[in-house]
């Protein structure tokens, strides 16, 4: 399995796991899903650390448009099966193994 990691506002879990991350979702418009292959490199007190799993999936995937990030561009919506919440430090850990 490829995981790369996202993160949202608590409040946002709930739909992102019923329709998957969205390019275009509400106010928010934009032509890819913004995805890290670090955990910790956005974490932030009160967001959710979502781990995704890309292997497979029919995505144009591209490095950074910002130089000195480790953002990857997914050009594409993530299906909400592909996509699950990290829950704790050990769990980022295990899956940092895996």
């Amino acid at each position: 399995m490829v995981k790369l990691y996202h993160v949202t506002k608590p409040e946002n879990v709930e739909s992102i796991l019923k329709d998957g991350l969205l390019r275009c979702h509400g106010d928010y418009k934009s032509a890819f899903v913004f995805l890290s292959e670090d955990p910790d490199s956005w974490i932030v007190d009160g967001l959710v650390l979502l781990c995704v799993d890309v292997d497979g999936l029919n995505i144009r995937f591209t490095t950074p448009l910002i130089e000195n990030t480790d953002e990857i561009c997914a050009w594409g919506d993530i299906p909400p099966e592909r996509i699950r919440v990290v829950e704790n430090e050990q769990a980022r850990c295990e899956q940092k193994d895996t």
